[in-house]
């Protein structure tokens, strides 16, 4: 295990170094002040860490992403399209300018959530430090982190989901158990029905994506109940 381990650390350190060699070629692959491109790097991966420790308001995690991704583009074309620019200027704007960003939301959305009502939907806490969620459900999660395409799926809120559905980002192991023996049931009495009725198969397979506990629900029912005045998501 400890050499499996010790091999998968060296896998993805060396597609690490070919990750940051085709960036390096596509994009700054012109002559530039020297140490540019670390710099950058590093910035970058400055603002992955804060951005894990920090982000967990619905309006942060909807509205600083993409400010501070229009900002390094901006900071990205003026090193493509400007020849001998200020580049080491350009780049200390682009630190400054997302760093300032950063507080502003800190300031306004992450500190005052600290006071907000403690069970609303739009409220993170140590049991549920996200407040977005996408609709998708495995029990291997429950250990384990997800797969790496969810990454790509969209987003929704807590008021989307019903307390059975998040059961278990919440912790709530009866709940979740529950919730698990009365999909299990539908699916059982459902299997019952194909083979009584050959005719509702066609319905079986089209459900079975849906009540199957291992998919979850990718459709979630849409709850317009849960008012929120605090952040600037809706």
């Amino acid at each position: 295990m400890i050499l499996a381990f010790v091999s998968l650390i060296i896998v993805f350190y060396f597609l690490y170094l070919a990750a940051l060699s085709i960036w390096t070629l596509l994009l700054f692959d012109k002559p530039l002040p020297s140490g540019l491109d670390q710099s950058f790097y590093g910035f970058v991966a400055f603002l992955e860490l804060l951005t894990l420790l920090f982000i967990r308001t619905r309006s942060t995690i909807k509205w600083f992403p993409r400010l501070s991704v229009i900002l390094i583009m901006c900071f990205l074309y003026y090193v493509q399209f400007t020849a001998y620019g200020f580049c080491n200027l350009a780049l200390t704007i682009l630190i400054f300018s997302v760093m300032g960003l950063f507080t502003f939301h800190l300031i306004t959305f992450e500190i005052p959530a600290l006071s907000w009502e403690r069970y609303a939907t739009y409220t993170p806490s140590v049991s549920s430090p996200r407040t977005l969620f996408f609709p998708a459900f495995s029990l291997s999660w429950y250990q384990d982190l997800p797969q790496i395409w969810t990454m790509f799926y969209p987003l929704f809120g807590r008021s989307t989901f019903t307390q059975a559905q998040l059961a278990m980002v919440d912790r709530n192991g009866s709940l979740l158990q529950q919730a698990l023996e009365e999909a299990y049931q539908r699916g059982q009495n459902l299997h019952q029905n194909v083979e009584n009725d050959p005719n509702i198969s066609q319905e079986a397979e089209a459900l079975d994506g849906h009540d199957n506990p291992e998919n979850g629900d990718n459709n979630p029912p849409a709850n317009n109940n849960a008012g929120n005045k605090k952040d600037l998501f809706d």
